[in-house]
């Protein structure tokens, strides 16, 4: 009901850190802070050589290294652009690893289902070198829920939220505005 809404989303705190594999690289999201981020889910890549592409794993890399090298860009926001080379089963790991190999800023995962949600809280735990148990202390991930109305969330979108939740990993929760 809407008093247990309100009730709950007064618990949230008013700011926090998000972790990144570089301390250095740390962020505080809320309070006074803002945080640029790169981003997420473009299908296509284009540059002057080789002009407008579907996305590849190679584009994806050359995105998250810009990104890596850009003061001004705090975090990745989500997939830089689509690896459509890649198999939507495993996807989410080669970006993943991808993202723990070619840059020490903190990432948002996607909530495509609970198995890939605890695929990517685990990478992210591995990347950091910490115990399950440091990890549901400090949040080191994000993650945007995209609810399709405002009374109504995806299966996959909703077991992303629950396990990020149960981890005390950061969510965002959005409408979807192409609904």
């Amino acid at each position: 009901d809407r008093h247990f809404v309100e009730e709950t989303v007064a618990r949230a705190p008013a700011e926090f850190t998000i972790h990144a594999r570089n301390p250095a690289r740390d962020l505080v999201m809320g309070g006074n802070h803002i945080n640029f981020a790169t981003v997420a889910s473009a299908p296509n890549a284009s540059d002057l050589e080789n002009g407008r592409r579907p996305g590849n794993q190679a584009d994806f890399r050359d995105f998250v290294r810009l990104a890596q090298s850009l003061n001004v860009v705090h975090l990745n926001g989500g997939y830089p652009v689509e690896a459509q080379d890649i198999a939507p089963e495993i996807r989410h790991l080669e970006c993943l690893r991808d993202f723990v190999v070619l840059s020490d800023k903190t990432f948002d995962v996607y909530s495509l289902s609970r198995p890939h949600i605890l695929d990517a809280m685990e990478i992210v735990r591995i990347g950091r070198g910490i115990s399950a148990e440091q990890m549901d202390r400090e949040p080191s991930c994000h993650t945007v829920v995209n609810t399709s109305s405002p009374l109504r969330i995806d299966g996959s979108m909703l077991w992303g939220l629950i396990e990020m939740a149960r981890h005390n990993q950061a969510v965002c929760v959005t409408p979807f505005t192409l609904a």
